[in-house]
This record gives structure tokens, C-alpha cells and sequence, in this order.
């Protein structure tokens, strides 16, 4: 059944329209009221109706601006119009506010059971197409990056296929203008016992913070889609710009990157990498000419001068204290990075280019995941309320943290939340 709003600021007429017409034959259920559409725009933001029946000379606020702002703010909302006046000028004015129906007063009961089947019947049409939206919604990340297989796989027919088939993924490649190259990661060993890893863990929560930490080495790039659904190696496509381009990533970036990712992956999961690149491909459907070629990525003063040097111990150390600084103070808001250098006695930035020498990430970087991964363990407590999270992990703003949390998961923490089992 579906709910109906009634705006009418004649109440006699308003009165026989909820009692003298056979609604329930019609599949509508609860009715509600409003005298003029300044009333009725107020209801409608509590009820949200499925159908408005609304005159169109009211008090306040006519039965032409309402049906306009309704349709702004829900366009699925069927509305059918009501007139005691044969106007072609409010007839135009009803018809581009997208309404159902118009109808003159006295009201033909053939014509309003007519208006009301072709508004349910567009609601329906409505609830499917967003019910189909959903459905791409939950599988499209699966979908593309079956896509993405196929294209290294060279599965498809034609360049035209693949062009074909991207759009309805939403993925557009960028034809003339992106650069790609294939980046393979292979897990290794787990560095604490250094035993054999064979497979990825199967968490898919912790899979996903593996996967983030991945993204974020690879953020200044334009484009980078990956393909996680193999166990000991994950590929990345990464989209950079012509070198001539003025705003393009170059050089050695995809070096730099690629070496982030490992130093981060090592440090936050324990986990070692090896990394592969391929050629770059004017394409992205030429792809699939890298997948026999990649050529290991190393470290070597020439594409990594940050690691040139090794650290002493004393840096180590320093490093060490840094983190424990973080583990100490994290729920403290107020913690910046120039506190963590104050009680080193160290400058901010010795303390940033020594923790990035380190480990292949920003301090920031690392006090961001600390967090995070704190909330998550509190996100596993359904008594607790997310402002309370956000609290207790250093975010004094619960906006904020969501934004956060988002940025590093690709989620909002309540869906991520609803994931876990709880404690």
C-alpha cells in the first residue's frame, strides 16, 4: 500500500476527498492532511508521501510551488493537480513541475482513479530502477574488477567491446589523454616469524585496511583500479598523465610509490611485498601486453634517493619513540606532529623526513591509521555511539572522523561497523 497527502485548504473539500473516495481500492493506505503548501512541505520532509494530491490556489504557498519544490527535493513523489479553473497558463505551470495529472473541479472519479494508477505505476517504475541501482551498487566494485581481469586476460573481442562494456561499468579510461602501467604485488613472508604466507589473511575487514593502505601510496596519481581477488598477488592499474602534461605525476613516482607501498604494508601488517611494473601502454585496453613482462621494482640511488642512506641506531630509536608517542597520545585531540618533535627536541620536519626515511610513510599518515584502527576494534561495541568512537580515538568532531574514516575504507564507519561481529 502507499501513503497519499492530501493539500487542500478548503477543509469541507479536503474532508470529502480522505472520506468519500475509495482509496484502499486504489493500493493507497495511510492518508494525511495539510491546508497549503507551505504545511504540506513541512509534512513531507516527516512522511516523505508516495502521492500528493494538491489544489492549486492555496494561501502561503500555491499548489505550483510546492509541486515545484517537491520535485526538487523528492522526485519520486507522484503529484496530481487540482483546479477549480480551466487555465492553460496553470496548466503549463503544473505540467513543468513534473506532476502526474491536472484535474478540474468537480473531480471525475474515472479521471482521479486514472491519475492515480499512472502515479503508482511510475513509483513502481521508480522502485525498480533504484532496487537495480542498489544491485549494481553492492556488485559494480566485483563487476569492474572482473573487467579489469578480463582486459589482462585479453578476453575480449574487440577494443570496441571493452569501450562498450567499461561505460556500463562507469569506468572511463581516459582514451588519449591517461597513460597506464601494471603494478603487480606478490605477499610474501610475514616478517615476525618469517614463515611461508601462502595466502592473504581472509578477513574481509582486514583486507580492506590492507587494500587502503595500498590506495593511499597511490593517491597523487589520476587513476588507479585494482584487482584483489587473487590470494598471494594483488595488481594495480595505475593512470598517470603525459610527462608533457603540466599537471602530470612523472619520473619516478611510480618508483617512489610502488616503494611506499611495501615500506607501509611491512610496518602497519608485517607482511612483505615484492613489486612488478610493466611498460607504459598509451592505452589502457593494451594492458594486457605487460602481464608477461613486469619487471621487478628495487630500491637504488638513482629511483630512490630517500633510502640511499641507512639509519643508525640512534634514528631507529628515534623512530620507535615516535610511535610510542602515538600509541600514548592518540586520544588526545590536540596531538600534532610538532608536539611528537617538542618531546624529541627535534624539528617537525627532521621528525617527518626521518619517519618517512623510515618506514615509507607521513607521520600523519601513521597517527590517521592508529586511529582508525583503534575505532575499529571500538566499532565492534554496538552500545557505544560514534560520536563516542570519534572521542576516544583523537577526533573531537564526529564529521570529521567519518570523513577520515571514509577516505582510508571507502565506506562510512556504520557500514563498516555492520560487517563486524560484535564483541
Amino acid at each position: 500500500m502507499y501513503n497519499l497527502m492530501i493539500v487542500e485548504d478548503e477543509n469541507k473539500t479536503r474532508y470529502s476527498l480522505k472520506h468519500y473516495v475509495p482509496w484502499k481500492d486504489w493500493e493507497i493506505g495511510d492518508i494525511f492532511e495539510a491546508a497549503n503548501g507551505k504545511q504540506a512541505l513541512d509534512l513531507a520532509k516527516e512522511i516523505v508521501p508516495d502521492l500528493v494530491l494538491t489544489d492549486i490556489r492555496m494561501p502561503e504557498m500555491d499548489g505550483v510551488e510546492l509541486a515545484h519544490r517537491l520535485h526538487q527535493d523528492y522526485p519520486d513523489i507522484g503529484v496530481i493537480m487540482l483546479s477549480a479553473y480551466s487555465d492553460l497558463t496553470y496548466l503549463k505551470s503544473a505540467m513543468r513541475t513534473g506532476a502526474v495529472d491536472y484535474l478540474l473541479k468537480p473531480i471525475d472519479m474515472e479521471e482521479l482513479a486514472r491519475a492515480v494508477r499512472t502515479a503508482i505505476g511510475r513509483i513502481k517504475a521508480a522502485e525498480e530502477r533504484n532496487r537495480e541501482k542498489r544491485l549494481l551498487a553492492r556488485h559494480l566494485p566485483e563487476l569492474r574488477e572482473r573487467f579489469f581481469q578480463r582486459v589482462l586476460q585479453n578476453e575480449y573481442a574487440s577494443d570496441e567491446e571493452k569501450a562498450e562494456t567499461s561505460a556500463s561499468l562507469g569506468f572511463d579510461p581516459g582514451e588519449g589523454r591517461l597513460r597506464w602501467r601494471l603494478v603487480s604485488f606478490h605477499f610474501l613472508t610475514e616478517s615476525s616469524g618469517g614463515s611461508p604466507l601462502g595466502v592473504l589473511p581472509q578477513s574481509s575487514l582486514t583486507r580492506r585496511e590492507l587494500l587502503a593502505v595500498l590506495q593511499h601510496a597511490f593517491r597523487d596519481f589520476p587513476r588507479c583500479e585494482w584487482i584483489t581477488s587473487r590470494d598471494s598477488e594483488w595488481m594495480a592499474l595505475v593512470a598517470d598523465f603525459p610527462e608533457s602534461a603540466p599537471s602530470g605525476v612523472t619520473g619516478t613516482s611510480y618508483t617512489q610509490s610502488i616503494l611506499d607501498a611495501v615500506s607501509a604494508v611491512r610496518e602497519h601488517f608485517g607482511i612483505e611485498l615484492s613489486a612488478k611494473i610493466g611498460e607504459e601502454k598509451t592505452s589502457f585496453f593494451r594492458l594486457s601486453e605487460s602481464v608477461n613482462d613486469l619487471k621487478p621494482v628495487e630500491s637504488d640511488e638513482a629511483a630512490d634517493p630517500v633510502r640511499r642512506a641507512a639509519l643508525d641506531e640512534r634514528q631507529l630509536s628515534l623512530v620507535e619513540e615516535m610511535k610510542a608517542y602515538v600509541k600514548e597520545h592518540f586520544p588526545d585531540d590536540t596531538m600534532t606532529v610538532g608536539d611528537i618533535a617538542a618531546h624529541l627536541n627535534y624539528t617537525s620536519a627532521y621528525v617527518c623526513m626521518l619517519f618517512k626515511k623510515a618506514t615509507g610513510m607521513t607521520l600523519n599518515h601513521y597517527i590517521n591509521l592508529y586511529r582508525l584502527r583503534a575505532a575499529k576494534e571500538l566499532l565492534r561495541d554496538p552500545s557505544l555511539k560514534l560520536f563516542e568512537i570519534a572521542t576516544r580515538v583523537g577526533y573531537s568532531n564526529e564529521n570529521y572522523f567519518s570523513k577520515v574514516f571514509k577516505k582510508y575504507e571507502n565506506m562510512p564507519p556504520s557500514e563498516y561497523a555492520r560487517g563486524m561481529e560484535p564483541l
